[in-house]
């Protein structure tokens, strides 16, 4: 039987300036905690996860998995779920799914390699390119933004997505600028749940004449009834963050109560596993899921061949500017005419950059004494 014989984990802060996406929050540090799985025959598997923080970096999923990762070593990896679910049992219910997911990526990592195929082949192969969109910080200046997004359809992009304040007022004046200035961009708009159920009908019935494409977080993803009341009182498609019902039976919960248009979650909140429940219980109900995508470029990809294995969603979400977010990889993913493919290598196609990896690294270890 095949065998995990080293698990490295590896926390980095990528050298970005910390970033802000609403005027209600403050500024926050992004955090890709790496986990390697090296396997009998020598062949290392990748996953990564993400997380934001304020103040500092998050060396939490680093100390979750140090425990742990012991346990690991002799068990097949090309049994994602059975490792994921051995490390799950290992960690308290509170922190488990963030942690876990690295580990059953890395393992899905070495089933691509392991098949010679990208992975999303492995997942089903139901397209080769998705569009994608610019994924914008907030921008406080109005004609600084309008400058990023002349940038973003100078780059090839066809959507992009605003982050806006937090203010009705200011946030529908600055979606109108963009609109007006941008007619044939595809527009999203993102309010990070900051507000209140009043705020977002206000803002929601604006955005019904800009031709926006959803409207984004309006509201905690939670607040169903919130939701719901927005859903029918505007004709702009409303979506959650995606970050907060993240099990099946409180998103079967959602989708019951006709809360959203479509489904957001993330891969980190379980991996890939995680990403197929969601959607089947998703088009069950007949909606789309859209992933969230943001991150650098191990995590994107990860996504990319998530969405374009499973043939999930309309868009891909890739930060811009793209620059920053390249970190750890020698193996980028760019848009191309509006649309992005995965990396044809195996498994995820990425190729750790070890020289940014070491210069960034703020915590690591290692199940083979003295190799971290």
């Amino acid at each position: 039987m095949p065998a995990i014989t080293d698990v490295e984990v590896i926390a980095a802060g990528p050298p970005m300036a910390a970033m802000q996406f609403t005027d209600a929050l403050p500024m926050v540090h992004t955090t890709v905690t790496y986990v390697l799985v090296t396997d009998d025959s020598g062949d290392v598997g990748v996953g990564a996860v993400e997380s934001d923080s304020f103040g500092a970096f998050d060396l939490g999923p680093l100390e979750a998995l140090r425990p742990l990762v012991p346990a690991l070593v002799g068990h097949d990896p090309y049994q994602p779920s059975a490792v994921a679910a051995l490390a799950a049992a290992r960690l308290p219910s509170a922190s488990r799914a963030v942690p876990c997911a690295a580990v059953e990526v890395a393992c899905w990592d070495l089933v691509g390699r392991r098949a010679d195929l990208p992975l999303r082949q492995v997942l089903g192969g139901a397209r080769d390119e998705i569009p994608a969109y610019a994924s914008l910080p907030f921008e406080r200046d109005p004609d600084t933004l309008l400058s990023l997004l002349e940038e973003v359809r100078a780059s090839g992009y066809r959507a992009a997505k605003l982050h806006v304040s937090g203010d009705p007022v200011t946030d529908v004046d600055v979606v109108t600028q963009a609109r007006g200035s941008f007619p044939e961009l595809e527009l999203i708009v993102d309010a990070e749940s900051v507000y209140d159920r009043r705020e977002a009908a206000l803002v929601g019935r604006a955005l019904d004449d800009l031709r926006i494409r959803w409207f984004e977080a309006p509201l905690p993803d939670r607040d169903l009834d919130g939701y719901g009341a927005l859903r029918r009182s505007i004709a702009t498609p409303v979506v959650p963050a995606g970050g907060m019902v993240d099990d099946p039976r409180e998103l079967a919960r959602a989708l019951r109560a006709d809360a959203w248009s479509a489904v957001r979650t993330q891969t980190m909140e379980g991996g890939v596993g995680h990403v197929r429940d969601m959607a089947a219980l998703a088009r069950a109900f007949g909606l789309d899921l859209e992933l969230c995508s943001y991150g650098t470029s191990v995590t994107q990809a990860i996504d990319l061949h998530l969405i374009l294995g499973l043939g999930l969603g309309s868009y891909y979400e890739q930060p811009y500017p793209v620059e920053p977010w390249e970190f750890g990889t020698t193996t980028p993913i760019r848009v191309q005419d509006g649309t992005v493919r995965a990396p044809e290598g195996p498994g995820l196609g990425m190729e750790l950059d070890r020289d940014a990896l070491d210069d960034a690294t703020l915590g690591r270890f290692s199940t083979q004494p003295g190799k971290a």
